[in-house]
């Protein structure tokens, strides 16, 4: 292997590696030294639905990063006709109910993980309907704030 690759290998903690140290205080020319990343600690593995205690943003490991809070007026985004309020999170629950784009929403419990997505509890502030809707996928978000409509 030449010394970059070990070098990098060496960085990422998949090998070993000495190089020769430097002059200028640290160990002699010739002299080799480890290159292992110090205390070094693995990120531990979340399980499906398992949620990392990490403050403001809420994470689903199976889904994109929530940018929602309970308490934040939401609105269906532009592109759906309409959007389904189910019961429980999850796209097999029982629906009770629609609303349409640009409705006002209060979000008031949440967030869920279901169905690799993030889900909140939403009421609307024209009808007082509660029910549960997904914030969005891997293609984009349907719950969205007024400032990220406006941008």
């Amino acid at each position: 292997m030449n010394g970059r690759l070990i070098l990098a290998l060496a960085a990422l903690g998949l090998v070993s590696a000495c190089v020769p140290a430097v002059a200028g205080g640290e160990p002699a020319p010739g002299e080799r030294v480890n290159v292992l990343p110090p205390e070094w600690t693995p990120t531990p593995t979340l399980q499906a639905g398992q949620v990392p205690e990490t403050a403001g943003t809420f994470y689903c490991s199976t889904a994109p990063p929530s940018h929602l809070e309970a308490g934040d007026v939401v609105s269906l985004g532009e592109v759906h006709a309409a959007g389904r309020l189910l019961a429980e999170p999850g796209l097999g629950q029982e629906q009770v109910g629609l609303v349409i784009p640009g409705e006002a929403l209060e979000i008031i419990k949440g967030p869920e993980c279901a169905d690799h997505m993030v889900w909140w509890k939403v009421r609307s502030q024209d009808s007082g309907l509660e029910g549960w809707m997904p914030e969005g996928n891997q293609f984009g978000r349907w719950l969205v704030t007024e400032e990220a409509q406006d941008s």
